[in-house]
């Protein structure tokens, strides 16, 4: 296992262990196998991809915490000042209770961008085999920092929401510019966004997650029979489109695994 530290000054320093292999089910949602094992001609291919695209990775997060706060009515959510905010009543009900938050950045680097667009030009297969293993790695690396992260929140007495991210449910893109400010990320990790507000490098992940005291979270969980409370545990519970979501059909999801 490949061990490279992620550029990062706001929290104890986080090491991106690279895998040896990437998670399959992520893989073969994004190419809309669905639960369904792929054919062996796809399954070779998936192998092969995934292999250049653990040898190609370099990874980089960036992550701070921030002051958490809501509007009035609890409609949206916003960073330390109403200029930074994250609209959409989505992200509010996935991070009620929460007074603080963190704010990351991941990136796959630029090698990655440029190892899927020269197969896009020879074999289209192949491409698209790239993008899904990338994708599927950057959800794991995501995964591995938030699962560190909740073990040195655990030690406070807090908990930490799943992730969410812009273009989740009706957060916008445009949140994108929260994260760039903030976090600073285009001089920190080489990660900027174009005027679409897509991420660049493509292969980039940006999500807040909330952090809450560890009863709270309990109680949330649980309504009053201690049954679990199916209010937005995950992006996807609390996303209004999961319901018309064709990649959650196939197998897929956003957020924490």
């Amino acid at each position: 296992m490949k061990e490279r530290t992620a550029q990062s000054r706001e929290m104890d320093q986080m090491k991106i262990t690279i895998p040896e292999e990437i998670s399959p089910s992520f893989i073969y949602a994004c190419m809309g196998f669905g639960q369904k094992e792929p054919d062996p001609d796809s399954l070779k291919l998936i192998q092969t991809c995934s292999r250049l695209v653990l040898d190609t990775a370099v990874p980089h997060a960036v992550c701070q915490e921030f002051p958490l706060r809501f509007t009035e009515d609890l409609g949206e959510a916003y960073v330390i000042h109403p200029k930074n905010k994250l609209a959409g009543s989505a992200v509010a009900k996935h991070l009620a209770g929460c007074e603080s938050c963190i704010l990351m950045a991941v990136t796959l680097g630029v090698q990655m961008d440029r190892l899927i667009r020269r197969a896009q030009v020879t074999d289209m297969a192949k491409a698209v085999a790239l993008d899904a293993c990338a994708s599927s790695l950057i959800e794991d690396l995501c995964d591995q920092l938030q699962l560190r992260m909740t073990e040195a929140y655990h030690k406070k007495g807090m908990a930490l929401t799943a992730r969410f991210s812009p273009g989740y449910g009706d957060l916008p893109l445009e949140a994108q510019d929260v994260f760039s400010n903030l976090l600073n990320m285009e001089r920190k990790i080489g990660l900027t966004k174009s005027s679409e507000h897509l991420l660049i490098p493509r292969k980039s992940v940006t999500a807040v997650i909330g952090i809450l005291p560890e009863e709270k979270a309990r109680d949330s969980r649980k309504g009053g029979t201690g049954r679990k409370n199916e209010k937005a545990q995950t992006a996807c519970e609390t996303c209004e489109r999961r319901d018309s979501c064709l990649f959650r059909i196939n197998g897929g999801y956003c957020g924490r695994r």
